[in-house]
């Protein structure tokens, strides 16, 4: 798992498809088993890591018409590296999930867990478990670097 990951949605009809690409969601960075960086975000400039502390998600979930406009997608991609951060934001550790245990990054301050299933050597499923989902987010990981230290 370690490296950068590209991510990619996988429509469920889940409450949270169609947020993250609007707002410049790129992926997932593993730079050892105790650094993740689990939001790695594009903008011009590039990729850069946001903190999730700061992502307003309860909110999003309530009020999703809040920030997935014009006016809310242009400010987080403007404003983002104000709350990026060069700190990891999670770490990866070995959980079961449906009798299989997996690979799975445990966000430091969001009760949220990320689980990977390994298709091959450059593809991984992910499953988002949120306190607050009712069901899992599915979205695919697509490798593009063995290691990449995130600069903040």
């Amino acid at each position: 798992m370690i490296g950068l990951w590209r991510g990619q949605e996988l429509p469920t009809n889940h409450r949270i498809d169609g947020l993250l690409p609007p707002f410049g969601w790129h992926g997932k960075n593993f730079v050892s088993a105790d650094e993740g960086h689990p939001l790695i975000m594009r903008d011009r400039f590039g990729t850069y890591p946001l903190n999730p502390f700061f992502v307003p998600l309860k909110l999003l979930l309530a009020w999703p018409k809040l920030f997935n406009n014009v006016l809310g997608r242009v400010a987080v991609r403007n404003l983002g590296r104000l709350v990026s951060s060069a700190r990891p934001k999670a770490r990866l550790r070995p959980v079961e999930l449906g009798g299989t245990v997996s690979a799975a990054m445990i966000y430091d301050e969001k009760p949220i867990i990320d689980h990977f299933r390994h298709i091959d050597d450059n593809h991984c499923l992910g499953l988002m478990e949120h306190r607050d989902f009712d069901r899992p987010f599915f979205f695919l990981l697509i490798r593009e670097q063995i290691a990449v230290q995130t600069a903040g």
